[in-house]
């Protein structure tokens, strides 16, 4: 197993060891993991860019999880929705924020409204841009005709 995959694998268990935890933030995560392989003799800097590293893994292995098109969403089989809702969502944060990750019992409506209208721009920047290739397509293929 390489060193990327040994850390990947970490960090699914500390998502799961954090059932519990109703809002679980990216940065939680990483600090777990982080403190999983540390050894206390890091300067400074080294423990900044490990905890840096470790945000960036997580964010994208919980987004794979838990956010709508995630390639290991249980609510998604390939390219369509399982039936299943997801156990956690995103909730909506400000430019710049890394994501928090919320317990679906725990979303108020606000929340869950706002992954709704998420799910919705995604749908329709799809078919946007299917209906835009549908025009290529005809454009182009007709003048061969």
């Amino acid at each position: 197993m390489s060193v990327h995959d040994d850390i990947r694998q970490v960090i699914l268990r500390k998502v799961d060891e954090g059932s519990a935890i109703v809002a679980m933030p990216v940065e939680w995560v990483a600090r777990a993991v982080y403190d999983e392989f540390a050894t206390g003799d890091e300067t400074v800097h080294m423990q900044w860019l490990g905890i840096e590293m470790c945000k960036q893994m997580a964010r994208k292995v919980m987004a794979s999880k838990f956010d709508a098109d995630g390639d290991e969403n249980p609510a998604h089989q390939a390219d369509m929705f399982s039936g299943k809702l997801q156990d956690r969502y995103p909730v909506q944060r400000a430019a710049g924020e890394s994501p928090i990750y919320k317990r679906r019992e725990a979303l108020t409506a606000a929340e869950i409204d706002w992954n709704i209208g998420q799910l919705l721009k995604s749908a329709d920047a799809r078919q946007r841009h299917a209906d835009a290739l549908r025009a290529y397509r005809g454009e182009r293929f007709a003048e061969a005709a």
